[in-house]
């Protein structure tokens, strides 16, 4: 049961409206226990690496890139904390990334950005709330985050630099997983409330909010294509079966993209020419090994990316 933080493991916790913590050696032990990466919008352009996160080195779970083919993987990451959802900008030269950092008393998160070799990181938050889910502009200006600031999740714009950082959406709810449209001006974002989870778009300045799903199951981490013209979503088919599902950008025509119970897929991220969908998945009950796989974004010629003992999980889709 997914959602952001702690991702599969803390979802019960969205539901229920609690804290976003739930102890540090509790949360410590769903983080290591269930995927923590979610597909922001990929952009327009050729098809370049894929941004992933992985327990394959020997540093616990780090940022990694690897070639769509599964070949050139490449370490960016070398830190004693928890490093997750990491983003590409446009330009493929800059990575926005989560780091987890426990203090002793608390965990909490910082968004952090790099160039795309991995060097040159800076913290751009630095602030006691727990700050994720970066996803870079189009123009690569601008930075949509999640803070638990208010008490509640909600979403955040900054500059790229890590100034000017506010609220763009009030509300009472949980609202998560925010990425962009490709023309800049919108977002799309799940929102936890009642019991329930359903995407949403809104304008960036937090107007005109619209609910594309509703139903009695559970819809979360949206991803835009690079066209604008599809959004690729996870909907529970079942207890513990969550399945990928594709519509268009005005929440009509969904289908169904994956048929594989008893397994689970998660993150889809979109190629940055459209035609493709990145994701992960691993057995139902099974707490690790996840694999990153690719498709058409018709839900065909399903292939495998990357396989083995390890975790991995696919982020983001860079332009070439």
């Amino acid at each position: 049961m997914p959602t952001r933080f702690a991702r599969r493991g803390l979802h019960m916790r969205r539901l229920s409206g609690s804290g976003l913590l739930v102890g540090g050696l509790l949360a410590l032990l769903l983080i290591l226990a269930w995927p923590a990466a979610h597909a922001p919008a990929s952009f327009p352009g050729k098809n370049g690496r894929l941004a992933i996160q992985s327990d394959r080195g020997t540093e616990g779970t780090q940022i990694f890139t690897v070639n769509p083919g599964g070949g050139g993987i490449q370490q960016l990451t070398h830190t004693s904390n928890y490093v997750t959802l990491p983003a590409f900008s446009r330009s493929g030269d800059r990575i926005a990334f989560t780091e987890i950092v426990d203090d002793g008393s608390q965990q909490a998160g910082d968004i952090f950005v790099m160039r795309s070799d991995g060097s040159h990181q800076r913290n751009l938050t630095k602030d006691p709330s727990s700050d994720y889910s970066p996803s870079f502009s189009p123009d690569s200006k601008k930075i949509l985050f999640e803070s638990d600031g208010t008490g509640n999740d909600q979403i955040y714009l900054m500059n790229a630099d890590g100034t000017h950082q506010h609220r763009i959406i009030r509300s009472s709810h949980d609202d998560d997983d925010p990425v962009f449209f490709p023309s800049g001006r919108k977002i799309a974002f799940t929102r936890y409330a009642g019991g329930s989870s359903e995407i949403f778009t809104a304008r960036l300045d937090g107007t005109h909010q619209r609910q594309l799903t509703d139903n009695s199951r559970l819809d979360y981490y949206p991803d835009v294509s690079p066209n604008g013209k599809l959004i690729a979503f996870n909907e529970d088919v079942s207890d513990q079966n969550p399945e990928l599902f594709v519509m268009r950008s005005d929440g009509s025509h969904k289908q169904r993209l994956t048929h594989s119970s008893p397994r689970r897929e998660f993150d889809a991220t979109f190629s940055p020419n459209s035609r493709k969908i990145a994701f992960d998945s691993a057995p139902t009950g099974q707490s690790g090994d996840y694999d990153v796989f690719a498709m058409r974004a018709d839900g065909t010629h399903v292939h495998t990316v990357l396989d083995g003992p390890s975790s991995d999980y696919v982020a983001d889709w860079a332009r070439k």
